[in-house]
C-alpha cells in the first residue's frame, strides 16, 4: 500500500465500537475539547497499533506518550492525533539512557483519552505486559492491516541498506510470546507465513538481569513481497527502505498483482 503520510491513511471502512459515549464524549485537556467516535477506522487502528509498540499509557492515567528517534514521524503522529481526537499533544527531545543519543517524545496530556484507550481497546497501563490484539480490530481485515502496519512501524525492522545485505528480512519483536503468536495468526489471514517465533536472550552489561524477547521473522521472498504490498510500512524512514527492498525482491511486478 502506498501513502504519503499518516493523514493519507484511509477513513474507511468503519466498524462500530461498543462503549458508553457519554463517559468520554466531552472533556477538556489544557482547555482543549476532545471528541471520540463510535467507530474505529484504519487511522485509529494504526494509532492503536503504534501505541502498543512505541507508545505507553502512563500508569497515573494522566497522559499518553510515544518515543521515536525520528522527529518527522512524531510530527505526523501528532497530526494524526489531532485528526482523530482534536488534540495533538506536545513534542520534546531527550537523550536516550540506553542508546545515548537524542530521541523525541510526543506527550498527549489527557486523563480521559488514556482511559478511553485503556477501557475500549484493553491496552494496559504502564509496563506493556500481556499485550493482545483488540477483538474489534480482528473483526475486519482492512482495519487489521493498518493495525499491523502500526505495530511494524513501531517494533518492526528491515535492512537499513537492502541492496548491501545478503539475507533480506522483515521482522517484528515483542517481549510477550502470546502476542507474537497472535500477530503470526493475523499475518496468516493475509497469506503471509513466518518462521517459528525465536526467543532472543540477552544479558545486561551493567547487571545480572537477563532479558528475553520474541522475534517473528519473515524470510521467504514471496511472503516478504506479500507483506510489503498488502501491509507495508507507513513510517517515513522505514517506508523508503521498504520500497527499496520491494524493488529488489520484485523488480518486475505484474500489473494485476500490486496492491496500492
Amino acid at each position: 500500500m502506498k501513502i504519503s503520510n499518516l493523514l493519507s491513511i484511509p477513513n474507511e471502512p468503519k466498524v462500530n465500537l461498543e462503549y458508553d459515549l457519554n463517559k468520554f464524549k466531552k472533556f477538556r485537556s489544557y482547555s482543549k475539547e476532545l471528541d471520540f467516535s463510535k467507530v474505529i477506522n484504519p487511522k485509529l487502528a494504526y494509532f492503536i497499533g503504534y501505541l502498543q509498540g512505541d507508545g505507553c499509557l502512563e500508569i497515573n492515567n494522566k497522559k499518553i506518550s510515544f518515543c521515536d528517534e525520528y522527529l518527522d514521524h512524531l510530527l505526523e503522529l501528532k497530526n494524526l492525533s489531532e485528526n482523530l481526537f482534536g488534540f495533538g499533544g506536545t513534542i520534546r527531545s531527550r537523550i536516550s539512557s540506553k542508546a545515548k543519543k537524542e530521541c523525541y517524545l510526543l506527550i498527549i496530556h489527557s486523563v480521559q483519552l488514556n482511559e478511553f484507550i485503556h477501557q475500549v481497546f484493553n491496552v494496559n497501563l504502564g509496563i506493556k505486559n500481556n499485550l493482545r490484539i483488540p477483538p474489534v480490530i480482528l473483526s475486519n481485515k482492512d482495519i487489521l492491516r493498518w493495525y499491523i502496519s502500526g505495530l511494524f512501524d513501531a517494533d518492526g525492522t528491515l535492512p537499513k541498506n537492502p541492496s548491501r545485505v545478503k539475507q533480506k528480512f522483515v521482522d517484528v519483536t515483542f517481549k510477550d510470546k502470546e502476542f507474537i503468536l497472535e500477530i503470526k495468526q493475523a499475518l496468516e489471514m493475509f497469506q503471509i507465513k513466518t518462521l517459528k517465533p525465536y526467543c532472543r536472550v540477552a544479558k545486561s552489561p551493567h547487571s545480572d538481569y537477563i532479558s528475553r524477547t520474541w522475534e517473528l521473522r519473515i524470510r521467504r521472498k514471496e511472503y516478504m513481497v506479500r507483506f510489503l504490498k498488502e501491509i507495508g510500512f507507513a513510517h517515513n524512514n522505514k517506508r523508503h527502505r521498504a520500497t527499496e527492498l520491494l524493488n529488489l525482491l520484485d523488480p518486475w511486478p505484474s500489473m494485476d498483482g500490486a496492491t496500492e
